[in-house]
């Protein structure tokens, strides 16, 4: 129940916690960081890859670039379509002595392929935001070869080696707005995080508690 004082434009919306994995990284065996609540999320780091064992961690920011307002994204008319979840690997600035690996899902490639005729292994950018984790995100490309794999379920996986922690994600060589108009991507593969509703607001007009309902209709 909202209390008001005059008929406005409200909103409501519903936030839930980016997922997180928090874990100790052993030098002396390879290890692998993975987000179980988001399949083809991997940082696989080989063996002496640090001097020292340290924590790392990886979250997972979905279709949420903290960079761009979604509405000035999709009217940018340069702007290209998502192709992996945001991801951003702590502590921030960490440096190797060995590439680690880094895979990423790809959401409905099969899709996006057969409807856009495209082909992920020369379609996609690697991209990084080089900025401190309490520094606004500034996207930069990110000049390293990726490759494409496919498992028994159909399922498209990006993979890349970096030198450093940092924030990550590909994109299509594709229009964000058509993805976007064709309802494939990241942000119609995940569960959203923030959704919008239709509500027909209604007040009595003999109450005098200055108070409405709001009627839900999907």
């Amino acid at each position: 129940m909202i209390r008001a004082w005059h008929f406005s434009l409200y909103t409501a919306i519903v936030s839930c916690p980016y997922p997180e994995i928090k874990e100790p990284i052993r030098i002396e065996k390879d290890t692998s960081l993975k987000v179980s609540q988001v399949k083809g999320v991997c940082v696989d780091f080989p063996h002496h890859s640090l001097p020292n064992d340290f924590e790392a961690s990886l979250k997972v920011f979905y279709a949420d670039d903290p960079a761009v307002e979604e509405s000035h994204d999709l009217n940018n008319k340069d702007c290209k379509a998502l192709a992996t979840p945001i991801i951003m690997l702590g502590p921030h600035g960490v440096t190797f002595d060995k590439d680690i690996d880094i895979h990423l899902p790809l959401p409905d490639c099969g899709e996006i392929m057969k409807q856009f005729n495209v082909d992920p292994s020369t379609s996609l950018t690697i991209y990084h935001s080089p900025t401190g984790e309490n520094d606004p995100v500034a996207w930069e490309t990110c000049p390293v070869q990726y490759k494409i794999a496919q498992d028994e379920q159909g399922n498209y996986t990006v993979s890349f080696p970096v030198r450093h922690f940092s924030w990550y994600k590909a994109v299509w060589d594709i229009l964000a707005s058509t993805v976007h108009g064709a309802k494939v991507g990241v942000s119609y593969f995940y569960p959203y995080i923030r959704f919008s509703m239709m509500c027909m607001a209604m007040m009595d007009e003999t109450a005098d508690t200055r108070s409405f309902g709001l009627e839900v209709r999907s």
